[in-house]
């Protein structure tokens, strides 16, 4: 399990963690706090980001977006490739 922060930047809060290591990941959670705007792109690449560097294959591999919802930095809108 890894932690990303995004507010006005993205920031990696806990490293890969083993979900055994309770009181790393609880200790890294409690100590999030909102402040400032919403980076939601920036946050969600460097979600992706890490996830990839710790896939493993046939393991339970997720990103889970948790935001307010309101993206104020960054684009904005879909954009198509």
């Amino acid at each position: 399990m890894a932690i990303v922060q995004f507010e006005s930047h993205a920031r990696l809060v806990l490293e890969q963690t083993p979900v055994s290591d309770t009181n790393r990941i609880l200790s890294a959670i409690n100590g999030l706090q909102a402040s400032g705007m919403t980076e939601l792109e920036e946050g969600l690449k460097l979600g992706y980001e890490v996830a990839a560097r710790g896939f493993k294959s046939g393991g339970a591999n997720r990103v889970l977006l948790l935001s307010d919802g309101v993206a104020n930095l960054g684009p904005r809108r879909p954009t198509t490739s």
